[in-house]
């Protein structure tokens, strides 16, 4: 256990307080980290005691009163913004403001564990959520996580090994969008607006014809331009 010394010094403006305590040696030498200009015994004990417990448990304990609401806050300022684009910061803060905050985030970050993760991946696909987007919500999760744990706001990652759960029947059918189906005589019309000669005609014709999804069409479309 590391003692805790109080010391008054005398300054040219008077009598201050000083804390010190012993850290590790360095290369055989004693050293200590000390702090002075504190005007009371009470203040410098203090200021003190919490450098101890910040020298002995760096990297261990930190903010362990933060709730899980104020993290993810901190997390998608701090991390999400630095390099992330904004079609992915979008789809991560609705995650966040949808379904974290109002499941978990009145829980203490430091309360998290794998278990109850588990359960919220588990619920969320009992509500009729996707394969697709439970995925990336662990994901979420994982990153999220790492991001405490490398920041010493946890020791260690209540994420490891979740699970997607697929089989088994979920309480809600899975959530899908209705496909929009476009008759021939109405595709028609189109082809009519922009005929072959046209800039959209190939675009249209390749995802009209082929099945193709925009990013495939316009992928394709851009390759033939090349060549």
């Amino acid at each position: 256990m590391i003692d805790l010394c109080i010391k008054k010094r005398f300054t040219t403006k008077g009598a201050v307080f000083e804390y010190r305590f012993e850290i590790a040696r360095v290369d055989g030498k004693r050293k200590w980290k000390t702090k002075s200009g504190f005007k009371t015994v009470t203040e410098a004990r203090k200021a003190g005691k919490a450098a101890m417990m910040q020298y002995e448990n760096y990297g261990h304990v930190v903010k362990d009163q933060i709730s899980v609401a104020d993290f993810f806050e901190i997390w998608f300022e701090k991390d999400c913004m630095v390099d992330l684009k904004v079609t992915t910061l979008n789809h991560y803060k609705k995650s966040i403001d949808n379904l974290i905050k109002p499941k978990l985030g009145t829980y203490r970050l430091k309360s998290l564990t794998r278990e109850l993760l588990q359960a919220f991946l588990v619920e969320m696909y009992d509500e009729g959520y996707s394969i697709n987007s439970l995925i990336s919500l662990k994901a979420l999760l994982t990153k999220s996580m790492n991001f405490a744990v490398d920041n010493h706001y946890l020791v260690c990652s209540p994420a490891v090994t979740l699970k997607v759960p697929k089989n088994r029947i979920p309480q809600i059918p899975t959530r899908s969008a209705p496909h929009h189906y476009i008759n021939p005589e109405i595709m028609q019309k189109i082809f009519e607006r922009f005929p072959e000669r046209s800039s959209s005609y190939i675009p249209l014709k390749l995802g009209y014809e082929c099945g193709l999804r925009l990013g495939e069409t316009f992928g394709l479309v851009g390759k033939i331009w090349i060549w």
